[in-house]
């Protein structure tokens, strides 16, 4: 998503706004998780989307990429709308 440097779209307002943690986001960057998936609905996101955020610890599953998330049995959330495989 592009936003305009000063305008009410920017990052820190948008993630604010949304709700998004941007350190937990940085971790799961650093730490190689691009996508997010639920062991209990086999449905992977980008970590800020909503659904990806009410996903308990415990079943979490990280990902690199879209494909390794498909390989093994995910399928893309249809609100974020990550890289289908």
């Amino acid at each position: 998503m592009y936003y305009e440097p000063g305008g009410p779209d920017e990052p820190g307002q948008r993630s604010a706004a949304e709700n998004i943690d941007m350190r937990r986001v940085t971790e799961l960057s650093r730490a190689g998780a691009v996508y997010l998936g639920s062991d209990t609905t086999f449905i992977y996101c980008h970590p800020t989307c909503a659904h990806a955020r009410r996903i308990t610890p415990g079943h979490r599953v990280h990902f690199r990429t879209a494909q390794d998330a498909g390989e093994a049995g995910y399928r893309a959330c249809k609100s974020c709308r990550p890289l289908a495989v």
